[in-house]
């Protein structure tokens, strides 16, 4: 009888040794993909409080500021300081809906990729001086909302590589939907690098891309 089981034990011992990678792949993706979700949420919540809490008291300085230069009669050294803080108060402002947008842009949730898309790729050629283009189809529609943000987050890591290291002086992202799926083409003329980091994607944010693009068809 031991005789007979002793085969079949050894070829589940080794079904189980070759199904382990697989299920500890399935694992690891599993807790990426909550981590990456939590992520997106808990950036959500920050540029929220951001824009309720600290842009809305900004908001109110720079109006009481501007209140004080209409009715003071001050002399020209005070005049001029209280000028210099309402521009500070509204620098901080603009900073501020930065900030809320690169976390979260509050365009993604209401009307959608396109839009948000645009708007990140005009403040990227005003912020970094790059020369940055966008073509994507206005019929493009709304996806799912895990598809719009990962998207969008793949967009704006390659963004931000470029500016930090590529020395290209220009970029293009190309949005297309396809019968069975969506591609997304981004390019420039930078330093590019090597084969090894496109492979391990360590150093320069291609590990997240690739993890976000996973999520995705998994």
């Amino acid at each position: 009888m031991s005789d007979r089981t002793q085969p079949k034990t050894a070829l589940s011992n080794l079904a189980e040794g070759v199904n382990e990678p697989t299920r500890l792949d399935r694992g690891r993706r599993e807790l990426t993909g909550r981590l990456i979700k939590v992520q997106d949420q808990e950036r959500r919540r920050i540029a929220r409080e951001l824009h309720d809490g600290m842009g809305q008291k900004i908001a109110l300085l720079k109006m009481n500021l501007e209140k004080l230069v209409r009715l003071a009669s001050l002399s020209p050294e005070p005049a001029e300081i209280l000028s210099q803080s309402v521009a500070l108060a509204e620098t901080m402002s603009m900073e501020l809906r930065t900030i809320v947008y690169l976390l979260h842009p509050p365009l993604l949730d209401e009307l959608g990729l396109v839009s948000a898309l645009r708007t990140l790729v005009d403040g990227f050629s005003q912020r970094s001086g790059i020369g940055a283009s966008l073509q994507i189809d206005d019929t493009l529609g709304r996806l799912p909302s895990e598809v719009e943000i990962s998207i969008y987050r793949i967009a704006q890591e390659c963004l931000t590589n470029i500016h930090r290291h590529s020395g290209s002086p220009t970029a293009s992202i190309r949005v297309e939907r396809l019968p069975a799926q969506i591609h997304v083409e981004i390019q420039d003329r930078g330093r590019g690098m090597t084969a090894e980091k496109s492979i391990t994607g360590s150093g320069v944010g291609l590990g997240g891309m690739r993890e976000r693009a996973i999520q995705l068809v998994s």
